[in-house]
């Protein structure tokens, strides 16, 4: 049984004799249908295995508990059209085994054997089912995960009733043996996981890998990054998308953490690659112009005056809009036309 709330009506979706194949069609055609805003599971329909413990574990977990079982239904009703009954209904068993508080192994098991039943092509939400994933999670943007992802985030979201440091110490264990594409999905499902604040460790030791999709699991369209990080951690994760040549584009709140400190590290990249003779991220200069100190004002003059056509269209780009004072009289000394639908993305992918 779920709970389906839209703009302008609340209604229960499946009882308790319903199939979990007949609820997930509900939702899916629900979320078809524009009529969905939040999805809930009612309290008590789950089974409850701690009887009187139950009562005494309130607040924080109860609390977590509830939102890993909207998300749980989510991707549940995603995976309806995108697996076959045989690997939904093993998931279903492995999920509420690790629901009760099953060992360990359990999870390792189940974690790694989802990649045998699901597919590992991207999930390619339709808008309506994007939407419902930013309902649920304002910034979560899961339209290129795998249904492989999708399906081990629901394991992991399975055992949210341990609490906060049991949670921490299951990706602890399983980060340590995990293959590459375990990571990318623990990675990738950091933004949905309950007690956020417990994870932010594991998401600094993201930043450090040397697998390139590991990074850009952490980097790439996640909002936790922008969150949690700290700022020493938030620069070191921007600097080294720029050291590997990845877009800054689908990096979340690349304006919001903008800092004096960042500005000034890209500018000294900057003028390091300048001196090797290597060209310069476009993208750079929008978190040089947000935070604009005395150095990157001068490395913005130097991009805007600088021989490379595509950087000086980035620090232009960057300079759009603003207000400061020395900023606007470097657009006026350099007025470089720019169309008027260019975005950082689209620059990006200029050649």
């Amino acid at each position: 049984m779920l709970i389906l709330e839209g703009a302008s009506a609340r209604r229960v979706i499946g009882s308790q004799g319903d199939g979990a194949s007949h609820t997930m069609a509900a939702v899916t055609t629900a979320q078809r249908a524009g009529e969905i805003t939040q999805l809930r599971a009612p309290s008590g329909s789950w089974p409850d295995h701690r009887g009187a413990g139950r009562r005494a574990w309130m607040g924080e977990q109860d609390s977590a508990w509830e939102a890993a079982r909207s998300r749980i239904a989510l991707l549940e009703s995603w995976l309806t059209s995108r697996s076959d009954a045989g690997a939904r209904a093993w998931l279903s068993e492995r999920s509420g085994v690790l629901a009760k508080g099953a060992p360990r192994r359990k999870l390792f098991m189940a974690f790694s054997g989802a990649v045998r039943r699901f597919p590992k092509a991207a999930l390619a939400l339709e808008k309506v089912e994007a939407r419902a994933a930013e309902v649920a999670r304002p910034g979560w943007r899961p339209e290129l995960w795998s249904a492989v992802d999708a399906a081990r985030a629901i394991l992991l979201l399975s055992t949210a009733r341990g609490g906060a440091a049991e949670l921490r110490e299951l990706l602890d264990a399983l980060c340590a043996s995990a293959d590459l594409g375990e990571l990318v999905s623990i990675y990738r499902s950091l933004p949905i996981l309950p007690f956020a604040a417990a994870h932010e460790a594991r998401c600094a030791e993201g930043i450090r890998t040397n697998m390139s999709s590991v990074f850009e699991a952490v980097a790439h369209e996640n909002p936790y990054p922008a969150e949690r990080l700290a700022e020493g951690a938030w620069n070191q994760m921007v600097l080294k998308a720029l050291f590997c040549e990845l877009q800054l584009a689908p990096i979340q709140g690349l304006e919001e953490r903008a800092n004096e400190a960042l500005a000034n590290m890209l500018v000294d990249y900057a003028r390091e690659r300048w001196a090797a003779a290597r060209r310069v991220s476009p993208e750079l200069w929008r978190c040089v112009a947000a935070r604009p100190t005395k150095g990157a004002i001068a490395g913005l003059e130097r991009a805007l005056g600088g021989p490379d056509p595509r950087e000086r269209r980035g620090a232009a780009l960057a300079l759009r809009g603003r207000t400061a004072a020395s900023l606007a009289k470097l657009a006026a000394r350099y007025p470089i036309p720019l169309d008027e639908g260019l975005g950082w993305l689209e620059l990006a992918e200029e050649p």
